[in-house]
């Protein structure tokens, strides 16, 4: 499965189930935004980090690598 492939398959998906999938592909999760609230996120940028929206567990966007 290629990156973009594994950002698409995980929309959708409940968080820990996303977390596990990642982490087999060698990539963390990043949460962006938690029930509709901003979280405070660092300017760094990381090949292997995942920036996802969760909505009750759920994530409900994915904003791509970094």
């Amino acid at each position: 499965m290629d990156t973009n492939e594994l950002l698409q398959k995980i929309d959708g998906m409940a968080l820990e189930d996303a977390r596990n999938l990642v982490e087999q592909h060698g990539f963390i999760i990043r949460l962006s935004m938690i029930d509709g609230h901003p979280m405070i996120l660092t300017r760094d940028y990381r090949t292997d980090r995942i920036c996802v929206s969760v909505m009750n567990d759920v994530i409900d966007k994915v904003y791509g690598i970094g």
